[in-house]
């Protein structure tokens, strides 16, 4: 019986992990589609950006999507500062509120680095006198968020590195995608 339930829970294990990467491999591919376009072609992650300009005649405001980034964080950096002043959440409904809005922070901070990419892209096409690099306006928030895990990790001793790397990275690209704003349009 605990043979069986070993190895039971050992196919458990293996299929999980199996799981687990093969996610972690189709997002990388994904992401790799939606910042590359057709440079990298393989047929397991549809590039959803392209989809998405063909189906609506190439009139995505990816505009529209920088600015929602740049409204969501001031509210959900607002609504953290005040959890931290305030203490714990009086109902469960702000309780609700504040982590939808952190999970939507944290998604927003994965897709709108390879939004801003492909506006800065699509801009300097559109403009031939335009010679605005996307790299010091994602490139500088990821080395923040690596300066920031470093330092939480070794000299502060954080017990949530990552999880403050994550912060810095949404504050230092909210600066950044807010100067890109500004500057381009």
């Amino acid at each position: 019986m605990d043979r069986d339930l070993s190895s039971f829970f050992a196919a458990g294990f293996f299929m999980f992990t199996f799981g687990v990467l093969i996610n972690i491999a189709f997002g990388l591919i994904a992401t790799g589609k939606a910042i590359f376009g057709s440079a990298w072609s393989y047929p397991l992650a549809p590039d959803f950006i392209s989809f998405l300009e063909a189906k609506t005649d190439g009139s995505v405001a990816w505009r529209a999507n920088l600015i929602g980034y740049a409204a969501t964080v001031p509210i959900t950096f607002a609504y953290l500062f005040w959890t931290s002043i305030a203490g714990e959440p009086e109902s469960s409904l702000v309780f609700a509120i504040g982590f939808a809005l952190v999970m939507f922070l944290l998604i927003l901070s994965i897709i709108t680095p390879v939004v801003l990419i492909r506006d800065a892209r699509a801009n300097a096409k559109s403009d031939s006198n335009s010679t605005m690099s996307w790299l010091p306006y994602v490139g500088s928030p990821l080395a923040c968020a690596a300066l920031t895990y470093i330092l939480t990790a070794l000299q502060f001793g954080s017990e949530n590195p990552f999880g403050d790397a994550i912060y810095a990275f949404a504050g230092t690209f909210w600066l950044a995608t807010v100067v890109y704003l500004v500057r381009q349009y």
